[in-house]
């Protein structure tokens, strides 16, 4: 019975707030530091980014069922699907997905090493009765945020996604002017 209660909180409290703390991560390197931001999965695009997180999850745990490299494979190709939802909660799961894959595109033995650059940090913060993991925890995140909006940034210059499917900018229409465009 504790284990069930467990699961569907970490489905539909974990996987959100993970989300939510991508987000703040990502505007955090932009100066917008709003603790609400941790919670705006919860607000903006709940279900969506619900099923698209659990069904990522599935995928990635249904490949390591396989084998254990191919699982491993499998994560980090998608690593960047929550900060993709949380820069659109609208996206699908299998366009998250797709993005995700474009954008670890002949990264994934950098992002593998990157990894395991922090197993020193938290064998340390585990010696310290775990609490030096609670200061090591925020350092990977926003590492790993650092990652996606270097990632995205390349994949937008090099017109493999486009800015518009991320929310970053306002889609071209009737009424848009590039020359003078809305203030975001």
């Amino acid at each position: 019975m504790i284990s069930l209660i467990g699961i569907i909180y970490s489905i539909f409290i974990g996987l959100p707030t993970a989300i939510g703390e991508s987000r703040y991560y990502v505007h955090n390197h932009f100066g917008a530091t709003d603790f609400g931001t941790l919670f705006s999965s919860f607000r903006y695009g709940y279900i969506s980014s619900v099923a698209a997180m659990l069904v990522t999850e599935i995928f990635i745990g249904l490949w390591y069922l396989l084998l254990i490299i191919p699982g491993i494979i499998k994560q980090l190709e998608y690593s960047m699907v929550k900060y993709l939802l949380a820069d659109n909660p609208n996206l699908t799961g299998s366009r998250a997905r797709e993005l995700s894959r474009i954008l670890t595109n002949g990264e994934k033995g950098a992002i593998f090493v990157l990894g395991l650059s922090f197993i020193g940090w938290y064998l340390l913060g585990a010696i310290c009765f775990g609490v030096g993991i609670l200061f090591v925890n925020p350092y990977y995140q926003a590492t790993m945020a650092e990652l996606y909006i270097f990632l995205r940034d390349r994949a937008i210059q090099t017109h493999q996604i486009d800015p518009a499917e991320l929310g970053l900018v306002p889609p071209a229409g009737p009424y848009y002017n590039p020359e003078n465009p809305p203030i975001l």
